[in-house]
């Protein structure tokens, strides 16, 4: 697909998708969701800026990449949660803006790249049963 905008991208519960790559892909208006993709492993959206609602990644058993280095504002929640064997997750080097949470648990070959998500978040920043979790000081329930 060569979409620069979409309203939103969302895949649940199926073996089919292997690797999602949006090379164009600037905006998401409303919720990126990969929910239980068992056969996911790559998503590459490297050229995401903005998503206008959340960004959702959940129990993605083998997920191992995802790509969003360009990626500067989530309008909603940040959450990414059971995905087992994610090893990379490529964002910004200086995002600036995570509307409510940031949420990071039990991706446990993750290393959470090492952001001030705190206070980036305007809710609570959480991040536990990771690989490492950056700023533990600042958090409870770090490694």
């Amino acid at each position: 697909l060569q979409c620069v905008t979409l309203t939103s991208l969302s895949v649940a519960q199926t073996a089919s998708v292997v690797d999602v790559t949006l090379p164009n892909l600037t905006t998401v208006v409303e919720n990126v969701s990969f929910h239980q993709v068992q056969g996911l492993k790559n998503l590459s959206l490297p050229q995401l800026t903005s998503i206008g609602g959340n960004l959702y990644f959940h129990q993605n058993l083998n997920l191992k990449y995802v790509g969003t280095q360009s990626l500067t504002k989530v309008g909603g929640y940040l959450y990414l949660h059971g995905n087992t064997k994610l090893t990379m997750l490529r964002v910004s080097p200086a995002p600036s803006a995570v509307g409510k949470y940031s949420y990071f648990h039990g991706n446990s070959a993750l290393d959470v790249p090492a952001r001030n998500w705190k206070s980036i978040s305007k809710g609570t920043y959480t991040c536990s049963k990771n690989k490492s979790c950056p700023a533990c000081a600042e958090v409870s329930n770090c490694p």
